[in-house]
């Protein structure tokens, strides 16, 4: 067959070599993993060679027996109630807000997040017990996602306008961190609910480590719900709510 080049084609240009050397660049920011302080390591060398590992994961698990008696009179059995603060299911708070984060924020798939808290983190899970976790993780979330979801229509987006998530990311600290946050109470978890423009977003300027911010999604309620009704009307062609507003 003929060449697929074409006999009067103008050669390519030689590759010229950059006279930049390898590696950083002068005034750039320098990108390296930060020493941490020798009275926290555990062995201490002349020489300083630090080497990162994560630490063997297990669950804590703390059982509460509850002592019951029976009336030698009336045969009536009584038994003692389970402290307040105890959680009345087998999942911990911080359990639930982290199988909320990986079902939401990451969106994972709740077969994809039992089987990541049973392989990594060595904590028994199947589907079942991962939707048990997102119902009162949806609950704590939802008096934020509610005062967001009726305050942005209101909102005028003119020229140089911040959203009121963007007015929250540039003027509060007061970020939730979701691995510590308590979901037994809504007032406790006030962490922001985004919308999926919002989502969008690619920017991550001011994103700390650890820490979810408002602009960003941190729990979506929508994601976390069962029926999930926006993916529903995009599967049927029927648009949604916000997107016929």
């Amino acid at each position: 067959p003929p060449s697929t080049r074409h006999p009067h084609a103008k050669p390519a240009p030689p590759n010229r070599k950059s006279k930049k050397k390898r590696g950083g660049q002068p005034g750039h920011t320098k990108h390296e993993r930060p020493l941490i302080p020798t009275d926290q390591c555990d062995d201490v060398e002349p020489l300083r060679h630090q080497v990162w590992e994560l630490p063997e994961i297990k669950p804590l698990v703390t059982e509460y027996q509850r002592h019951r008696l029976r009336c030698p009179r009336c045969g009536e059995t009584t038994c003692a109630d389970l402290p307040a603060t105890v959680p009345r299911g087998q999942s911990g708070p911080r359990l639930i807000a982290f199988a909320a984060l990986l079902m939401a924020y990451f969106r994972q798939s709740k077969r994809r997040t039992a089987l990541f808290l049973d392989a990594l983190l060595n904590q028994p899970c199947c589907p079942s017990p991962a939707v048990k976790m997102q119902t009162p993780a949806t609950a704590a979330l939802r008096p934020a996602y509610e005062e967001l979801a009726a305050e942005l229509p209101n909102q005028g987006r003119g020229k140089g306008a911040f959203s009121p998530l963007e007015r929250l990311s540039q003027g509060r600290d007061q970020l939730g961190r979701v691995a510590t946050s308590d979901c037994s109470g809504a007032s406790r978890s006030r962490t922001a609910v985004a919308s999926r423009r919002d989502q969008r977003q690619p920017s991550n300027a001011g994103h700390v480590p650890g820490v979810v911010r408002p602009s960003r999604v941190a729990l979506d309620v929508r994601a976390m719900s069962e029926s999930g009704a926006d993916e529903q009307c995009e599967r049927a062609g029927v648009a949604s709510r916000g997107d016929s507003a």
